[in-house]
């Protein structure tokens, strides 16, 4: 049997690769320390385990849950937002869940890319991101992220051939695994260039709390005006890592109401939504108290102050990372 050619480009997949030299190792009574996933070892909140707790006695929860269903939800989200970033937002139209955030990469270029378009990725990326792109059919030109810019990608070194049949750029900030936080001049270089060369500008934001250093700017609040975010904008986050719930798989999309209406259709196609109360697990942890955000940030501070000053004691030198939990959980 011959499987199909959209597929070679998958071949490698550095979560599918590690799991399975961890699996080896484990059946080889070897002892592991496990830095291959960006997944918190904290316990979820007690507030959030009581909501699924609840949720399983109640047999209304049990069946399939299609969009309408998720109204609560998306309303605790649009709230969330506008409270954080001060951006009013319809939950109608611009708000939809995603069995976690890598969906909402790895499915919105079904919904964007024609075959042979190609879409502006970071490198290094995450691998949905490529993955995303390669069973829409489409290319990708990948944007080097180098110390001496900042870890910024330099779009001006785009070459117009590529601009003239791309159709989306993907940035995520803070970044894993370089751990850069974009400054807000950077992003909004982004914003003009996607709005100049009709680009649907992808913020895949799984560490937008994780920040260390409280004088960073992370990339959101000031530079996303409610006319661009209308425009151009798609934004994805999750409770993955901020909320200590990466095995709930809850993430939504924020962003233009045509975007989400056309990811709504692929959806459609391929998925219904997570178990209802998953997503009332969510909105505890949305409307919840937020104080576990900030336990999170400081315990994961002290563990990369510990493990940066241990490196530097072997003389491992490395410099101090400004935010995410990659390498450190």
């Amino acid at each position: 049997m011959q499987c199909s050619k959209r597929l070679e480009p998958l071949s490698f997949n550095v979560f599918a690769d590690m799991d399975r030299a961890k699996a080896k190792a484990k059946a080889a009574r070897q002892k592991l320390i496990d830095l291959s996933l960006g997944s918190s070892d904290l316990p979820t909140p007690p507030h959030v385990l009581e909501a699924i707790a609840q949720s399983l006695q109640d047999s209304t929860t049990h069946g399939y849950l299609l969009f309408h269903g998720t109204q609560t939800f998306r309303q605790a989200v649009a709230e969330w937002y506008t409270d954080k970033f001060g951006i009013p937002v319809d939950p109608e139209t611009e708000v939809l869940p995603l069995i976690g955030s890598q969906e909402g990469t790895a499915h919105l270029p079904l919904a964007v890319l024609n075959p042979g378009d190609f879409a502006l990725l970071q490198e290094p990326s995450y691998p949905s991101h490529s993955g995303g792109v390669y069973l829409a059919g489409g290319q990708v030109y990948p944007m080097p992220l180098l110390a001496e810019n900042g870890f910024w990608p330099v779009l001006a070194e785009i070459p117009q051939p590529v601009l003239a049949q791309a159709k989306m750029m993907v940035l995520s900030y803070p970044h894993n695994p370089t751990t850069a936080i974009a400054p807000l001049s950077s992003f909004q270089e982004a914003v003009v260039f996607c709005q100049k060369h009709n680009l649907v500008l992808v913020h895949d934001a799984p560490y937008l709390d994780l920040v260390f250093d409280t004088s960073s700017q992370v990339p959101g609040k000031p530079s996303i005006a409610p006319s661009i975010f209308q425009k151009c904008f798609y934004r994805i986050f999750t409770l993955s890592k901020s909320d200590r719930m990466s095995g709930f798989r809850v993430g939504y999309a924020i962003g233009n109401a045509q975007l989400i209406q056309a990811l709504r259709q692929v959806k459609a196609c391929i998925d219904f939504n997570q178990y209802r109360g998953i997503l009332k697990v969510a909105i505890a942890a949305l409307t919840g108290p937020q104080q576990i955000v900030r336990e999170t940030v400081d315990i994961f501070r002290q563990r990369r102050d510990v493990f940066v000053e241990e490196l530097n004691q072997i003389d491992w030198p490395v410099p101090t990372p400004s935010a995410t939990i990659v390498c450190l959980g």
